[in-house]
């Protein structure tokens, strides 16, 4: 769930090399990108500190973070 096309050329060399390793964290589990604090548009607190929002629930996810 989590490949990216290729960058673009323009895309900065640094921007390159700060995504990689962020990727293959999320890949491999150690990085969650769902982690709370997670508030809705309305600065409502979805999910607290510390907590992972679960794969099931980002599919129903109805709020913009």
């Amino acid at each position: 769930m989590t490949q990216l096309a290729p960058f673009n050329e323009a895309v900065p060399k640094d921007v390159v090399a700060k995504e990689t390793p962020l990727s293959n964290q999320i890949v491999d589990g150690t990085f969650h990108p769902f982690t709370g604090p997670i508030k809705d548009q309305s600065r409502k607190v979805i999910l607290p500190a510390g907590e992972e929002k679960k794969d099931g629930d980002l599919l129903r996810m109805d709020y913009n973070v």
